[in-house]
């Protein structure tokens, strides 16, 4: 199983679909991607993952003023940081694995060829926020139906200065 540390995300026009280029802990960067009908079911189950972590730090509390301003404080928080190198090995995700825990939710992305292994990352609360926000602006970008997101996701707004591309796991 491959854990990815550091995480940089795009959009190819020309194959339709986001790119993950993820740096490996024990292995060379690798290039997974994301179809769109896979990423809009990854949203709706890491936003509803989301909405349950907030009811449990909020005491219950969870509408969509609270969770906009947890990502306006996320987004806040995102450092700027090199890209990460596109890898020689490239893989279509087929499937994703969540692990949810009460603090963090883990990812195990499942190429299509289970011969360049599954990734896996986990991700606190901030962290997941950030990364939906740079999804959330892929999506834009690649002029995909944004009905996947909840309202609460088109309210915050980048810092100025803020990286668009790179989210730092560990």
């Amino acid at each position: 199983m491959n854990t990815v540390v550091k995480l940089t995300q795009g959009y190819s026009a020309e194959e339709d679909r986001l790119f993950l280029d993820a740096q490996l802990a024990d292995a060379e960067p690798q290039r997974l991607w994301l179809t769109q009908r896979l990423t809009g079911v990854l949203v709706r189950h890491l936003c509803d993952w989301l909405d349950q972590h907030l009811a449990q730090t909020a005491s219950g509390h969870h509408d969509h003023r609270l969770h906009s301003f947890e990502q306006q404080s996320a987004l806040a928080a995102l450092q700027p940081d090199a890209a990460v190198a596109p890898g020689r090995h490239e893989c279509r995700v087929d499937s994703i694995d969540l692990d949810r825990g009460s603090q963090a939710i883990r990812l195990s992305f499942k190429p299509a060829d289970l011969a360049n292994g599954v990734s896996c990352m986990t991700l606190d609360a901030t962290q997941l926020r950030q990364w939906l926000a740079i999804l959330h602006e892929l999506y834009g970008k690649a002029g995909w139906p944004t009905t996947v997101w909840p309202v609460w996701m088109s309210a915050p707004q980048r810092p100025a200065g803020a990286p668009v591309s790179t989210v730092q796991l560990h």
